[in-house]
């Protein structure tokens, strides 16, 4: 099926959006289709500065991994055939048909993008699957995002989405930096006593604390067990079972992880106190943002708070970089819980087809991929 883009459409709200000559909407269905296309899709993403999670190497992985999931796109391509844009999508599918239809990669609620740097392609898009959606037999609620709340794009692409409401989503916190040197204002005075009695600590107790980060894809991969017991140990610790329990969400995350190492865009950060690893974190420079992943810390090395340091100098790092301006912590994760911030990114949701307040989730529960956490969790 192609759908041919008009030379202009009103939208329902009586303003007269302009759409590009010649474009036209080309749908994809399934795994194999999407990873013919993947490269153009690295394309799109990266000619808009798209984040980490808006890449094919970060939203094919759930799709990979997960049942009752289908992946397919809405590609736009103009005159030449070149794509112009696209929208990644799931439809997540329950006895036979689609219950729910989300944005790839935002599981877990991760950015997402629409990928394209035109607005009228944005608007095209949302018109093509608004016309998708209505030939189905069966009206499935739809829920897009979070995206950015000051995307023009994301404006028009709700504007050619027929019925689409934008809702405010949680805000994104963010450390703002610039100029290689990290900012003074993203500690409270807590954390810096935190920090402190950390430090004396340490040194009364003799201990040693050494920081090191690596890109070498060997030397993560070979880590990558020593990691997950962590990341297990952590949550049992708690009292509750780990995200990596679940095979499925083990297998999403293996995924991710293999194919960020594979593409060369991940970073590992462990503190190890006199000599046993005491903390780790999982990070991706995604200039001009770092972005971080994930990270856990070995119980019996609370007293020294070790994920709060191996963070502050994670993030001392990432800024003092002057290609970097912003440590992103990727999810809307409770401010409480953070090392620090000092901005919040606004975002919104796209729906379609049920209440706002709804309480659907935007992923099942035996299919979602585990959140991101600061490395104090």
């Amino acid at each position: 099926m192609t759908l041919t883009a008009g030379a202009g459409t009103t939208n329902a709200a009586g303003s007269h959006v302009l759409q590009p000559a010649g474009v036209t909407v080309e749908p994809a269905y399934g795994r194999r289709a999407l990873s013919v296309i993947d490269a153009e899709l690295d394309a799109l993403a990266t000619s808009i500065r798209a984040p980490l999670t808006a890449r094919p190497t970060w939203i094919l992985a759930t799709s990979a991994q997960a049942v009752g999931l289908e992946p397919w796109a809405l590609v736009a391509r103009g005159a030449t055939g070149t794509a112009v844009g696209a929208v990644v999508l799931l439809d997540h599918v329950a006895d036979g048909h689609v219950a729910l239809t989300t944005l790839a990669g935002t599981d877990s609620k991760h950015r997402g993008e629409v990928l394209t740097k035109d607005p009228a392609v944005a608007y095209e898009l949302g018109g093509a699957l608004s016309r998708m959606l209505a030939d189905r037999l069966i009206t499935s609620p739809v829920e897009l995002g979070p995206f950015s709340a000051n995307s023009l794009l994301v404006k028009a692409f709700a504007e050619g989405l027929a019925g689409s409401r934008l809702c405010d989503a949680a805000a994104i916190p963010v450390i703002r930096g610039g100029g290689g040197t990290p900012p003074v204002d993203h500690l409270s005075g807590g954390m810096r006593r935190t920090l402190r009695k950390a430090a004396n600590r340490l040194a009364a107790d003799g201990h040693t604390s050494v920081v090191r980060f690596t890109s070498a894809p060997g030397e993560i991969l070979s880590s990558l067990h020593l990691l997950e017991q962590v990341y297990r140990q952590r949550d049992h610790a708690h009292g509750r079972i780990s995200e990596l329990d679940d095979i499925v969400r083990h297998r999403i995350w293996q995924q991710r992880v293999r194919d960020l190492i594979e593409a060369g865009e991940l970073e590992l950060a462990t503190l190890r106190i006199s000599g046993d690893l005491a903390a780790y974190t999982l990070g991706v420079l995604d200039r001009p943002a770092y972005r971080l992943l994930e990270g856990r810390f070995v119980t019996r090395w609370a007293r020294y708070s070790p994920g709060r340091l191996l963070e502050a100098a994670v993030v001392d790092r990432a800024l003092s970089d002057p290609d970097t301006t912003t440590f992103d912590w990727m999810t809307a994760i409770a401010p409480e819980t953070l090392l620090g911030s000092n901005h919040a990114d606004p975002m919104v949701v796209v729906r379609v087809g049920h209440d706002p307040d709804s309480q659907l989730s935007a992923e099942p529960a035996a299919e979602s991929e585990p959140e991101p956490s600061p490395a104090q969790a």
